[in-house]
């Protein structure tokens, strides 16, 4: 199956797309989605696991070390209606010096190498560890546990 992002939709709403099998939504209609009870929850949850799971202060993410796109796999945590896909092909996230782009988030990678991005009621927080990401994209309707790597 091929799907082609329409130009106006950032790439996060494609993922929404790809990950929950929803019409494509315009950030405005985004922003008016309620979120379910455990999204605040979820936000706390998945935070402080990544703090806890950081490694020590000798993480140099301004080094430039982790320059580069990076692509992976997202598998479904929370999938409320039933609608979400189980897993997903995930990428486009870039990263150069301390800072990362990924579709419509943007964010500083934190000296211990976690970094939340937050875009409308989405959230991308994880962690980078050497040419590896971890973490979980959270949004009102799905959420992905990424496992994402470095492209050679």
């Amino acid at each position: 199956m091929r799907l082609t992002a329409i130009r106006i939709a950032p790439p996060a709403l494609s993922l929404l797309v790809l990950g929950c099998g929803q019409n494509i939504v315009t950030p405005m209609e985004a922003e008016a989605l309620a979120p379910p009870p455990n999204l605040v929850g979820e936000v706390t949850t998945t935070r402080q696991s990544m703090a806890s799971s950081a490694g020590s202060g000798s993480f140099n993410p301004s080094s430039g070390s982790l320059n580069g796109a990076y692509r992976g796999f997202g598998r479904v945590v929370r999938n409320p209606g039933g609608t979400c896909q189980t897993g997903m092909p995930v990428y486009g996230m870039q990263v150069s010096g301390d800072r990362v782009h990924f579709g419509s988030f943007n964010g500083t990678i934190q000296p211990n190498g976690v970094v939340e991005m937050e875009y409308g009621r989405n959230w991308v927080i994880g962690r980078f560890d050497g040419p590896h990401f971890v973490g979980r994209w959270i949004n009102p309707a799905c959420s992905y546990e990424l496992t994402l790597s470095r492209e050679s």
